[in-house]
């Protein structure tokens, strides 16, 4: 794997170099570029569902409080993220394009940590040009992720930087390396909780049989344990001020009458995995597969430097899958897909070692690959910034138009799916109807399935907000919350009926704003 020569030590550099231009143009474009849109950056920069987290991060910085409606205390999301975004909310005085730049600042450094931890952990595996290329595919994918201000970005990154230390060649089981893998660990899932699962996986086949080979003294393994104590200082946090551990926007969506694996829930992986937003997703797919088979098969162990933990990470995605699936059956998103640019690096990283021993030319083959990968990810972030358009963001737009008409009418609001922007413009974000933003008692309506116009009244709200397609309108919504549960979940239910106040049709699905302060 190492250069032979002087030339290839040369032609090696300029590879990493033109990856790294490359990834440097990538932050430019995706993110730093979007600061020309001026004031409108909030609109082009982020998904619905980062405002939750921004609305969040903002009564934090400004008002010390853990609230999206400014009224109930939540712990619906990630610890880290959610921290990170009150810094700099906090940083920024809570201006939008101060804190859109500063988020986008923090996104272009995660590109960078991800691809520099992906191209470590493939150089263990294959040559530099096999290695630049399973980084731009990585980065690729991970650019997706960032995209849309959601945690996952930061997940992948603190994945890979706790995997590229320990399949380092320096790593020992001494109780200061030990406590640091736990510690990178504790920050993986403090990222995105259910990484939890990644660290419980590398327990089973990397801590325990370390120690049962001694390679891993009981004080380092114990020591690896201790790394993780942020994870139960933040349990206990969450049990003394919120009542539960876990985040209530986990917990709204697992209210299932039942566990076994959701069909809608795998249907709905399935089509982000194949049919979403990059085919680079469904390429890693195939590639883990192939790459688990045959590691399972013991005919690549040798080949793999620390096998237990390649292990772990290829297991990483489908028992991710097959948790949330028995959870939950509500639909998943872009950014449940974060496990597969980890497990793809390594998958790419042994298959193309265990290649490299059967066919020729494997070094040729590589420079091609790279040659490809680097016009192909130019290309991709080319396209990426040619397609932003603030005129794009309908949730952004449709938070603009409840904004103006909440300006002359003052009010309690209430609002369900794509409520984030809506809540973040607003100078009082709307009661989120599927719970994910809300307390324990709120869910309990939901579990109890409460009549919606009961549930309602009882809150203080007056102005209801639908979201609607165009062609399914009429005098009365007949509404559903949360309206993304699948069939095994319960829901509240209510007839709206009366002229809307307001209508705002944005592309492919409308909202509405019904008066339900008074009885129909």
């Amino acid at each position: 794997m190492e250069p032979n020569s002087r030339s290839e030590r040369v032609r090696d550099r300029i590879d990493q170099l033109l990856a790294w231009l490359a990834l440097a143009m990538a932050a430019g474009c995706v993110f730093l570029a979007n600061q020309r849109f001026g004031s409108a950056v909030m609109g082009v920069a982020f998904q619905d569902d980062f405002y939750y987290y921004a609305t969040v991060a903002r009564n934090l910085a400004l008002h010390g409080r853990s609230t999206f409606d400014g009224i109930h205390l939540t712990n619906g999301y990630h610890p880290l993220w959610l921290g990170i975004l009150t810094v700099l909310m906090w940083l920024s005085r809570a201006s939008d394009q101060r804190f859109a730049l500063m988020v986008e600042c923090v996104q272009s450094a995660l590109l960078g940590a991800a691809a520099l931890f992906a191209f470590r952990i493939a150089r263990r595996f294959c040559s530099v040009p096999w290695a630049v290329t399973i980084q731009l595919l990585a980065a690729s994918v991970v650019l997706i992720q960032l995209r849309s201000g959601m945690e996952s970005g930061l997940a992948v990154a603190a994945g890979l930087a706790l995997l590229a230390y320990r399949t380092s060649g320096s790593f020992s089981w001494t109780t200061r390396r030990a406590f640091l893998y736990g510690l990178l660990a504790a920050t993986l899932i403090l990222s995105r909780l259910d990484a939890g699962l990644l660290v419980l996986l590398l327990m089973v086949f990397d801590v325990t049989p370390a120690a049962r080979r001694r390679e891993a003294t009981r004080t380092g393994a114990a020591a690896f344990v201790t790394g993780l104590f942020p994870v139960a200082l933040y349990l206990c946090v969450n049990a003394v001020i919120f009542g539960a551990m876990l985040p209530l926007s986990g917990t709204a969506k697992q209210l299932r009458r039942h566990h076994t694996p959701s069909v809608q829930s795998l249907s709905s992986f399935r089509e982000q995995i194949f049919h979403g937003k990059s085919p680079v997703y469904g390429l890693f797919a195939v590639l883990v597969v192939v790459a688990l088979v045959s590691l399972l098969a013991r005919r690549s162990r040798t080949a793999a430097p620390a096998p237990g933990v390649i292990v772990a990470v290829l297991l990483f995605p489908f028992v991710q899958m097959l948790l949330v699936s028995c959870m939950s059956d509500w639909p998943v998103w872009d950014w449940y897909l974060y496990p597969w640019p980890i497990a793809g690096v390594f998958a790419c990283g042994l298959l193309v070692r265990l290649a490299a021993g059967r066919i020729r030319l494997m070094d040729r083959a590589g420079q091609a690959a790279f040659a490809v990968s680097l016009v192909l990810f130019a290309t991709y972030t080319l396209l990426l910034l040619s397609g932003t358009n603030p005129a794009q963001s309908l949730t952004y737009l449709a938070g603009k138009d409840v904004q103006r008409f909440a300006a002359e009418h003052p009010g309690r609001y209430a609002m369900g799916d794509r409520a984030g922007a809506v809540g973040y413009l607003s100078s009082e974000p709307p009661i989120q109807l599927e719970g994910l933003m809300m307390d324990k008692p709120f869910l309990q309506n939901i579990r109890e399935e409460k009549d919606l116009r009961t549930v309602l009244r009882s809150y203080g709200v007056r102005y209801y907000i639908s979201t609607e397609y165009p062609d399914k309108l009429g005098r009365c919504v007949e509404a559903r919350e949360p309206v993304q549960a699948g069939p095994d979940s319960p829901v509240m239910r209510g007839t709206i009926c009366g002229t809307p106040l307001a209508v705002f049709p944005h592309g492919y699905l409308t909202n509405r704003i019904f008066d339900v302060s008074s009885p129909d």
